[in-house]
């Protein structure tokens, strides 16, 4: 940071709480991935895992009411069930309801169906990726020894 951004408060605060992976998904990994330690008690423990749980819903900017809590509760599911390439566009668009979320997904899938034409698929898939595949025909600077005698064979590739 520069000197005079230092001097701001809310600026200074922002650059330390992001070092120290005090964030949104910071929280959150730590809310999720809690274990109680071996010198706290579980009081303790179920007071530490308020506090993360507390400051994950500050961070957001969500309510603590039902609604708001049930949709961060879906779009967290959301990220965690899908595609790595789809949940970091999401993320990217920093959307804050589940239905924007399903409906940028919805257009991030369409647009790569349509321009790979390929099928629509549930889960992780391949797409975006080439598989080379590798054949050999007669004329090539690989050698193979058959029966004693060599040939020379060429490597093309399928996608080519």
């Amino acid at each position: 940071m520069h000197v005079a951004e230092s001097c701001d408060y809310k600026k200074l605060k922002s650059a330390l709480l992001n070092k120290y992976a005090l964030t949104t998904d910071g929280y959150r990994s730590k809310f999720r991935s809690a274990k109680c330690g071996v010198s706290e008690t579980y009081v303790q423990f179920i007071d530490r895992l308020k506090v993360y749980l507390n400051r994950w819903i500050e961070s957001i900017g969500t309510n603590k009411n039902y609604k708001d809590l049930f949709d961060l509760i879906l779009q967290e599911q959301v990220i965690n069930s899908i595609d790595k390439e789809l949940a970091i566009f999401l993320k990217e668009k920093g959307l804050k309801c589940s239905s924007d979320m399903a409906t940028f997904a919805d257009r991030y899938t369409e647009a790569r169906v349509t321009y790979h034409g390929g099928e629509r698929k549930s889960g992780s898939t391949d797409k975006g990726k080439l598989n080379f595949k590798f054949t050999q025909s007669q004329n090539s600077q690989t050698k193979s020894e058959t029966s004693g005698t060599q040939k020379y064979k060429e490597r093309s590739c399928f996608v080519c």
